[in-house]
């Protein structure tokens, strides 16, 4: 049995990925007093971890994005390996549709963050994000906060293992299938029954 071994480096990449963060979100608050707060957020697809001036907190994400693209890429690291271990078009399929549906999960996450489903509002009250990468806003006349997002490594990774699945499909072993015709099949059946 031959084996598509970037398809299983593709598939290892994608279950890798779901231990790193997908997103951050650093904000910078300013009081008017002058002291000053640093809080950065990392979205991992399970978890949400929080660092407020070097203290680390972490709690569940409960927010849809995060599971259904969680559940999307266990299926899809799974289904990849298991296409790069079989042979033939049943396992070129198994690939194909395990590449498509790392490039949705991908996508499913950069679409809902851009519908704004996960903010910053939603942890704590007051904060928001918008889609511009850094920026500066006032919540109240004496607090002012800078704050900068960016796609994270998880995100990046997963986007890199869904096109490496793709371009393993031309390096994926088929079966050897002896076709013989129906001539040459008949010519091998009359020459045993003459041997008999």
């Amino acid at each position: 049995m031959k084996v598509n071994y970037l398809g299983i480096i593709a598939g290892t990449i994608v279950l890798a990925c779901l231990f790193f963060p997908w997103f951050t979100v650093t904000t910078t608050q300013t009081a008017s007093t002058g002291a000053t707060n640093t809080i950065e957020f990392k979205v991992y697809l399970y978890q949400l971890s929080t660092t407020v001036n070097g203290v680390q907190q972490t709690t569940p994400v409960n927010v849809w994005l995060g599971l259904s693209t969680l559940v999307l890429l266990i299926v899809t690291g799974i289904g990849c390996l298991i296409g790069s271990l079989r042979d033939g078009k049943k396992g070129r399929l198994i690939l194909v549709f395990t590449g498509i549906l790392a490039l949705i999960s991908v996508m499913t996450f950069g679409l809902n963050l851009q519908n704004n489903i996960f903010s910053a509002e939603s942890i704590i009250p007051g904060y928001t994000t918008s889609l511009f990468q850094t920026g500066t806003a006032s919540i109240a006349t004496d607090l002012a906060y800078s704050y900068s997002w960016q796609m994270a490594s998880g995100f990046w990774v997963a986007l890199f293992a869904g096109v490496l699945n793709l371009v393993s499909l031309p390096t994926h072993p088929m079966r050897q299938m002896l076709m013989q015709r129906p001539l040459e099949r008949q010519l091998t059946r009359s020459k045993k029954e003459e041997t008999n």
